[in-house]
């Protein structure tokens, strides 16, 4: 909730800046290009979680993957929102050459120090961003985005 909206990135904060202010926000990928999404909070916890299990352990180098393991298209991101805003996010798809190199899908699966862990979905944490910007938006702080 907290990223520096005066830069352009972080996908879901901008996402949810343009659709609060409503004003189009510019995207370079495909709508079906599927990432994914993990809250800032629940990284934090699992990288404690990860650093004590690993105190226990004899190993001395681990890498391991954080991950909420649950794909998401730019397209649903924007269904979430427009279900959460009552209205259609304005986009607007500007010509990139470096957007195909872009992958199509990014996903992840953690295969050491794994445990059962209960993460926030994505609609909440939209949720929390959109409510946060909004209140930030009240009070003239929320910054409006640059023209590219």
């Amino acid at each position: 909730t907290r990223q520096n909206l005066t830069k352009a990135q972080g996908l879901l904060s901008q996402l949810c800046r343009s659709a609060l202010l409503q004003v189009p926000m510019n995207v370079f990928v495909p709508l079906s290009t599927v990432r994914d999404y993990l809250y800032a909070p629940d990284a934090a916890e699992l990288i404690l979680r990860a650093l004590k299990k690993m105190e226990s352990t004899d190993q001395t180098l681990t890498t391991k993957i954080f991950a909420s393991e649950e794909e998401c298209s730019i397209s649903q991101i924007l269904s979430h929102l427009a279900h959460l805003t009552h209205h259609e996010p304005r986009m607007a798809y500007p010509e990139n050459t470096s957007s195909s190199l872009q992958p199509l899908e990014l996903s992840f699966r953690s295969q050491v120090l794994i445990e059962p862990y209960s993460y926030k979905p994505l609609l909440e944490g939209l949720n929390e961003i959109l409510n946060f910007q909004e209140s930030q938006l009240q009070l003239g702080e929320l910054p409006f985005p640059q023209a590219i």
